[in-house]
């Protein structure tokens, strides 16, 4: 079964994008970024109180990917998606090219969510044009490795996962150039989950159990529970593909414990699948149906979510087009206008000069007429 928690905590990738007067409300959000794994409530108030307090476009770009990134913590999509599509009215007042790229990166982020991979990509691209009009020295490695992680995503859903650890690898190269934060740890973790489950489906167990570990010990280091349930549950999967079941429920078994202060659905899905499976090749009936059951109602609940999110999306879509085709609209009535505006004032101008011709050419023979 493929696995759809790998976006999780890419949106966290927060850069310094406003140098204004709104500095002092930039930093308070930067500093607040734990708030988005542990308190996502409190990130979002927080946020709200920013966007209301700010006058500066970036600052409530910023505040807005926050809130995005909190809902996303949340797995309230819909409102994540929303809140980032917000961003978008503020950008054409903003020069900084950081910021549009990591609006441009976020919202390509919530389209591979979707599972709508060119639009994802279309975003992705856009961004990825921005980024390299910068000079080397300006080219930030947050939002490079941003990118670079999608795109290992959606290569790793339509094509293979050789072509994804390649992108998964270079978002590593641009993590670890840069300073030591929570939000770098988070995404070292993420990355490192994501490559070991890539290692998984491609038999590479060893390979897969080094990731896993290192997962572990990032989301350890940021103490970030969703992560460290994430990793332990992969870790389990490498000792049900050796057959050391046991093992295997004992990393579940603790990974369901963290969890539960988690309500992560995505993440309590693939612990009860793996429990079920693990228990089904121990021939314990009793549990395994205990566990499919829940699995089974997990799923579930998670698919309506999905559809509700995808409505939202063709809907955002449809509104998409519909303004820009109202867009074009007055760009060619106004075409239409000037050329009628034009055409008036030439016939007028012909119209004159017709006229004065043809006094001075009645006055011509009324002279000729009076001298014959």
């Amino acid at each position: 079964m493929k696995n759809k928690t790998h976006f999780l905590f890419l949106a966290f990738l927060l850069s310094a994008i406003s140098l204004s007067a709104q500095k002092e409300l930039d930093s308070i959000l930067s500093a607040s970024t734990s708030l988005l794994f542990d308190k996502p409530d409190q990130a979002i108030e927080l946020a709200n109180e920013v966007l209301e307090k700010s006058l500066d476009p970036a600052t409530k770009v910023k505040a807005l990917t926050f809130m995005s990134n909190a809902y996303l913590s949340k797995r309230q999509n819909s409102k994540s998606l929303k809140s980032v599509l917000r961003s978008l009215e503020f950008l054409d007042h903003i020069e900084n090219p950081s910021t549009h790229i990591e609006v441009l990166n976020a919202i390509g982020m919530q389209h591979q969510q979707l599972r709508m991979y060119d639009k994802a990509k279309d975003y992705l691209d856009r961004a990825l044009v921005l980024t390299n009009r910068l000079e080397p020295t300006d080219k930030p490695s947050s939002l490079l490795a941003y990118n670079y992680i999608i795109r290992g995503f959606i290569y790793r859903e339509q094509m293979n996962c050789d072509i994804a650890q390649n992108y998964f690898d270079r978002a590593l190269h641009q993590l670890k150039n840069l300073e030591a934060s929570p939000a770098t740890t988070a995404n070292l973790s993420t990355v490192y989950y994501n490559k070991g489950n890539c290692f998984l489906q491609t038999t590479q167990i060893d390979s897969a159990r080094t990731s896993f570990e290192k997962s572990i010990g990032y989301a350890k280091k940021v103490n970030a529970p969703s992560l460290l349930a994430f990793a332990k549950k992969g870790l389990s999967e490498v000792y049900t593909a050796q057959g050391n079941y046991q093992i295997s429920l004992q990393h579940l078994y603790e990974a369901d414990s963290i969890a539960s202060e988690v309500g992560d659905l995505v993440l309590n899905r693939g612990i009860y699948i793996n429990m079920a499976n693990n228990f089904l090749a121990l021939g314990n009936k009793d549990q395994y149906e205990f566990y499919d059951n829940r699995y089974q109602k997990t799923h579930q609940e998670l698919l309506a979510q999905e559809r509700l999110l995808i409505d939202e999306s063709l809907q955002n879509s449809r509104m998409e087009i519909i303004s820009e085709r109202d867009e074009k609209l007055k760009k060619l009535h106004l075409i239409l206008l000037i050329i009628l505006l034009t055409g008036s004032i030439l016939l007028l101008f012909l119209i004159i000069k017709t006229v004065k011709r043809r006094k001075q050419f009645l006055l011509a023979k009324k002279e000729i007429n009076s001298i014959i």
